[in-house]
């Protein structure tokens, strides 16, 4: 490992010192985002995956709008909060965030996709394989970045209504508007749900029932925010606000337990204050200050009248950060990146078992980095990074992208990635540990992109090399670093548009570990495929068809036994009917009532009806 660290690092130096500028050049000005980090495949290092949220209108959290790419695991677990893994890796290894911005990942080191609203994100930005130093650390499994939408020029007033089966419906109302100096957003959202409907062929338990999914009902409220000005004409400041509650909600328990449990004053909150700064022509500072906090009271009853309580917890998460950052533009083909982020969070518990008293945690996280990008022969485009975060663990990533005359796109990646302990896994009563290490990946990933006939066909394919060491699991009664292994896998694509009227896509990805250890992937199959099918109709209508296929997978229940979950196939049908500034889309989800488990004992939703309308004024 301190071999391939000091090689990657002298492969950075290097490309500093052999990759001489064109003194001829002509100066370019390029100033990124503030909202982002990246804003391109050859920042982000590896692959970077970018979902538009335009087709998903119809979708009530952003992990249903996850839940259709391959490579990606979005199931529920046991106290309704979302597993999301991406190829492989576990929830708690993953950093998601907001227009750059890391969200507070809480006591157990998961952020909740399931209840993050999709109000005005306009796209989704996924790193799977090595992640760029500019994200910072913590990003051993992946990225996930949700970008919200620009401010119109055009409309003042956006309003969105989804209704599904059993009185499931939610509401969207947004305005917002860009001036030549400034430009504001603001928006709210309603989601009221019954519950969810389970398939007819699900067989009912001693628990359930089947028809609507016991204790699924939910009733969420939230706001959102921001304001941009320029100042003084060359420099910009940006404020964005938001927050998402619920005063009460049933969980539901798997199918073959008796547990009676619900939510009560969930909530999540943050704020962020950017800057950016133009201190030259070729030199831009970037600044985010950010607050991001949350909570709820845990309850379970031993009955279901909600009698006999047997536990009662109540938990408070915050975090401050400050990230600055330094872009310089030495010429026009190259440009250096440094910056440094802090992170300070705060954990309060207390509850009936061994917390009879406010117990708090505090953690604090410090990361440097170094990026260089440079076009090397117009058709080469070199990144190198280094990441150097609390501890001394050093980060360095390599990403080289090579663009051929015929439109072709091949890259290389590499980089290691960390993952630091959860509060749980360092402060847990009886399980914590606070002597555990970072856990380590080395990711490599080798990708191509090549269009067909007259771009009639495109085909993508990528294979990616995963070395994890120090992975954080159970071990008798603690917390422990126990688990090294190998995954290994490829994702391959293909776009067929014979016509201007018709376009299929199908996707497939292959996942598979090595294993050293007993250590087994779950939740994440080792098959997924993905096909769609889309016909563009009279008037601007659009016909979408999607067919979904996951094998079979591996899951694990509070006693600590893997289950295998059965392989099955979804079919989805949307229709989208444009008229002026109106959107209508209907849709069947699970067109054939498929019975499947996200989870063993967590039946996923059956055959569901949906209609939306968007209008924008």
């Amino acid at each position: 490992m301190h071999k391939l660290i000091s090689f990657l690092i002298t492969c950075i130096i290097c490309t500093s010192i052999f990759a001489k500028p064109d003194p001829d050049s002509l100066k370019t000005f390029h100033l990124p985002t503030i909202r982002v980090v990246v804003g391109k495949p050859s920042e982000a290092i590896g692959s970077l995956q970018q979902i538009s949220m335009q087709d998903s209108k119809d979708v009530l959290s952003l992990r249903e709008a996850l839940s259709n790419i391959v490579g990606i695991s979005a199931s529920v677990g046991t106290k309704d909060e979302s597993n999301l893994k991406l190829r492989g890796f576990r929830k708690h290894e993953l950093k998601i965030m907001i227009n750059g911005r890391p969200i507070n990942n809480g006591y157990f080191g998961n952020v909740d996709i399931s209840k993050l609203s999709t109000l005005d994100i306009q796209e989704i930005q996924v790193v799977k394989g090595p992640a760029s130093p500019l994200y910072g650390s913590g990003s051993m499994g992946g990225v996930i970045n949700l970008i919200t939408s620009e401010p119109s020029t055009q409309y003042w007033l956006s309003l969105n209504s989804t209704i599904k089966r059993n009185n499931t419906q939610e509401l969207q109302i947004s305005s917002s508007h860009g001036f030549p100096a400034w430009n504001y957003r603001i928006g709210i959202a309603g989601l009221r749900s019954d519950g969810f409907m389970l398939s007819k062929k699900f067989r009912p338990t001693f628990t359930e029932n089947g028809g609507v999914r016991n204790f699924s009902a939910k009733e969420q409220y939230t706001f959102s925010s921001s304001i941009n000005a320029d100042v003084f004409t060359f420099h910009k400041l940006g404020l964005d606000v938001s927050y998402s509650g619920m005063n009460h909600k049933d969980i539901p328990s798997s199918i073959y337990e008796r547990k009676y449990r619900q939510y009560k004053d969930w909530m999540r909150y943050n704020a962020g204050f950017t800057g950016e700064f133009r201190l030259s022509g070729n030199t831009v500072l970037t600044s985010l200050l950010s607050y991001d906090g949350g909570g709820d009271r845990y309850l379970e009853y031993n009955d279901a009248q909600s009698q006999y309580i047997n536990v009662d917890s109540r938990m408070d998460n915050q975090s401050w950060g400050f990230a600055p950052r330094l872009r310089y533009q030495s010429n026009s083909n190259s440009i250096w990146d440094f910056g440094y982020r802090y992170e300070l969070r705060s954990n309060r518990r207390k509850d009936t078992g061994a917390y009879p008293v406010w117990k708090t945690n505090k953690l604090q996280s410090h990361s440097v980095f170094c990026q260089y990008e440079r076009i090397v022969k117009d058709n080469i485009r070199l990144t190198s990074g280094l990441g150097i975060s609390s501890g001394l663990l050093a980060e360095p990533a390599l990403g080289v992208i090579y663009t051929s005359h015929s439109g072709g796109k091949s890259s290389f990646a590499m980089g290691i990635n960390t993952a630091p302990p959860t509060m749980r896994q360092l402060f847990s009563y009886d399980k914590g540990n606070p002597d555990l290490k970072h856990q380590s990946s080395l990711k490599l990933e080798l990708s191509h992109l090549q269009p067909l006939v007259l771009d009639a066909v495109t085909i993508s394919c990528s294979g990616f090399y995963n070395i994890c060491r120090n992975l954080i699991d159970l071990q008798g009664n603690k917390y422990q670093n126990i688990y090294k292994f190998i995954s290994e896998g490829a994702e391959l694509g293909i776009i067929l548009s014979p016509i201007p009227c018709y376009e299929f896509k199908a996707d497939y990805s292959f996942l598979e570990i090595k294993k050293s250890s007993d250590y087994r992937l779950t939740e994440s199959p080792k098959h997924s495929l993905e096909l769609s099918h889309q016909l563009k109709l009279p008037a601007d209508c659009v016909l979408t068809t999607i067919s979904s296929f996951r094998g079979m997978r591996y899951s694990l229940d509070d006693m600590g036994v893997y289950h295998r979950l059965k392989e099955y196939w979804l079919h989805d049908i949307h229709l989208l009917i444009p008229w002026q500034s109106f959107s209508f889309r209907f849709g069947v989800d699970n067109i054939f009532d498929a019975d499947y488990q996200g989870e063993y004992g967590f039946p996923e939703a059956g055959r569901d009806f949906s209609m939306s309308i968007e209008a924008k004024i």
